[in-house]
């Protein structure tokens, strides 16, 4: 964090100060630096009230007071607080304002969950800083939270830009990605409930679409507990529907059941084996669990069935790239970026030259 420079500017910028404030400064610096945050606020409030009564400093420099007092409110978990220390400071300093506050205070919103006010600081910081590294991967954690994910994917591309290799940006690159997916696929499942049903009687096709709906219903309040029952009761009626197996295996890996997840992909396979959705989520799930070798075994039966589509070979070089093959991910990352995958494009950048 830039604003962490201002700690030990403050010492050095206030010469010309009142002793009394410089004395409030000093010792508030001093019990930051022992960890005292709430002994650290009240020396800070003593100093900004001197300086309030009069002081000859600089109004530049009794700015720079609040952020230090807000950096103490932060670790004293008063983000609230820390905000309107930041904003007062950015107030004292509109001319020439930092875009390390615009960042910190950004930050604070994110923690208060004010997604948009935190986008809104970031893209000042940035405004200010294009080449702002940390301000792109923040952004993109607040775009993420309000289901934005192209915006995210979009700041994280050049946040690895500014910072080839780095593995947090990778990282959060790819988690992003697969959250993308996860929630595509989940509101597909609130949409169309199971899919591909096998024609039944009267009597037991209704049956399932009652289940169906209830499903439904129990998606729309993210109850995934309640979702994967019904799924149970679809399953018991129907012990053929590759479609409940795949579902319930999704919600089950959303839920961090993963044996439960992989043994619902594998029956799906076993009653669809060209079912090319069942091989890309076992896939997915078995790259999560760093089985990266069976992991390029399900995207290569994935490409084999969708040889047009490039997330296959872009999931498969993900997956050769993690177990140390970093020729073959690449061939298959370019392969990928020939289809027209736009992540399989950005790996080759990042990976391959």
């Amino acid at each position: 964090m830039k604003i962490i420079s201002l700690i030990f500017a403050i010492l050095t910028t206030l010469s010309v100060a009142a002793q009394t404030d410089r004395e409030y400064i000093e010792m508030g610096t001093q019990k930051m630096d022992n960890a005292d945050f709430k002994g650290a606020i009240l020396d800070f409030d003593n100093a900004i009230l001197q300086c309030k009564k009069g002081s000859t400093m600089d109004i530049k420099d009794i700015g720079t007071i609040y952020p230090v007092r807000a950096m103490a409110k932060e670790m004293c978990k008063d983000y609230k607080g820390a905000i309107q220390d930041y904003t007062t400071a950015l107030e004292l300093d509109h001319i020439n304002p930092s875009e390390g506050l615009y960042d910190s205070r950004a930050s604070c919103k994110s923690i208060i969950k004010d997604y948009k006010g935190a986008i809104d600081d970031f893209t000042k910081a940035i405004g200010l800083d294009p080449n702002f590294f940390e301000a792109y991967i923040g952004r993109s954690t607040a775009k993420s939270h309000m289901n934005n994910f192209e915006g995210a994917i979009e700041d994280l591309n050049k946040a690895i830009t500014i910072k080839p290799g780095n593995a947090k940006a990778i990282q959060l690159l790819e988690q992003t990605i697969e959250l993308k997916d996860m929630k595509n696929n989940l509101k597909n499942l609130v949409e169309v409930g199971v899919t591909g049903l096998v024609k039944k009687d009267s009597d037991l096709q209704q049956q399932i679409e009652y289940h169906n709906k209830l499903i439904n219903e129990k998606l729309e309040k993210n109850d995934l507990h309640s979702a994967i029952l019904e799924y149970n009761e679809i399953i018991s009626l129907d012990p053929k529907n590759t479609k409940a197996f795949l579902n319930r295996g999704y919600l089950q890996s959303l839920l961090k059941n993963n044996e439960a997840a992989l043994q619902d992909y594998s029956k799906a396979i076993e009653l669809s084996p060209y079912d090319s959705e069942a091989y890309e989520r076992r896939g997915i799930l078995k790259y999560n669990l760093k089985e990266y070798k069976s992991a390029i075994e399900d995207y290569s039966k994935l490409i084999s069935l969708t040889p047009k589509v490039g997330n296959g070979y872009l999931n498969r070089g993900l997956a050769k790239m993690a177990s140390g093959d970093k020729a073959g991910a690449c061939t298959d990352f370019k392969k990928g970026a020939e289809l027209g995958s736009a992540s399989a494009a950005n790996a080759v950048k990042q990976y391959c030259q």
